[in-house]
């Protein structure tokens, strides 16, 4: 991002490649003449995001120290997207805002444990989005297009989770799931106000999930997941089905609502910073 007459431009943004519109405004922060933080914000809706410096949060987990940060370099873009066409079913894909987990060692050199890729499905609709768009949008939402309701909303889609092999069942996976819904919220344009999640997983573990009787890491971070359609007797979870699931995948859907969330206190500084302005 090049903002002409100030100081430090150009700023390296994580921007995350999304197809929605950008902001209709910027917000500097400057501290001794120069720049601290850059916001992108709507006045229309009230959105606000931090997008400069990129987000960066350092965690402890189980003993061990790691930092979560959006991929920003040529190189750090380079080792998500390694991982991720190792590890995940779907391979890997450029577009989307990546967020990278390392963990860090008393000798400041990190190793890449896991990546988050947060983007849109503009070009899917799917059916469990009933769950949050009716409420959100009323009557309207059965009468506009795929792409206007993720606009509207917006919503954001954690498109793949991806950990490497012998990091996977130690809570890492809830540390990027739950990462991944503050910086969809606050870190990226626009912020969202779901997130969505479509991953094919065995009916029974869907199932079991959707009953509550299992939990997985989605589950346990926040996210909601969606009984498919057939699995419903009037609206609500008919458990005599479950004689009849078996391992066979199926599509598992997930939402996290994201409107209500707290926002970062950074945030609240530059909202009151706007308010003033008023």
């Amino acid at each position: 991002m090049r903002i002409p007459g100030l100081a430090g431009s150009p700023f390296e943004i994580a921007t995350g490649g999304s197809y929605t519109r950008p902001p209709s405004d910027l917000l500097v922060q400057i501290k001794a003449g120069l720049p601290v933080a850059i916001f992108a914000l709507e006045y229309a809706s009230g959105r606000i995001a931090k997008l400069w410096p990129r987000y960066s949060k350092a965690i402890e987990h189980d003993g061990r120290s790691f930092r979560v940060m959006a991929a920003l370099s040529a190189a750090e873009v380079s080792a998500a997207c390694a991982l991720l066409a190792r590890t995940h079913p779907q391979g890997a894909s450029r577009h989307g805002m990546l967020i990278s987990l390392y963990e860090e060692f008393t000798d400041d050199s990190r190793a890449l444990v896991g990546v988050t890729q947060l983007g849109e499905y503009f070009h899917t609709h799917f059916p469990g989005r009933a769950q949050f768009g009716r409420p959100i949008l009323g009557k309207g939402y059965a009468a506009i297009t795929r792409g206007d309701v993720v606009k509207s909303i917006p919503i954001t889609a954690a498109k793949r989770f991806a950990l490497r092999k012998k990091d996977r069942g130690n809570g890492l996976g809830e540390i990027l799931a739950r990462e991944a819904l503050l910086v969809a919220g606050n870190y990226r344009w626009p912020p969202a106000g779901v997130v969505e999640v479509s991953r094919h997983m065995a009916a029974r573990k869907f199932f079991d999930t959707c009953c509550g009787t299992s939990r997985d890491f989605l589950s346990r971070s926040g996210y909601v997941p969606v009984p498919l359609a057939k699995w419903l007797r009037h609206g609500i979870l008919n458990h005599r089905i479950a004689v009849e699931l078996t391992a066979r995948p199926v599509p598992g859907y997930y939402y996290a609502d994201v409107r209500s969330a707290k926002r970062p206190a950074s945030i609240k500084r530059a909202l009151e910073a706007l308010e003033a302005l008023e």
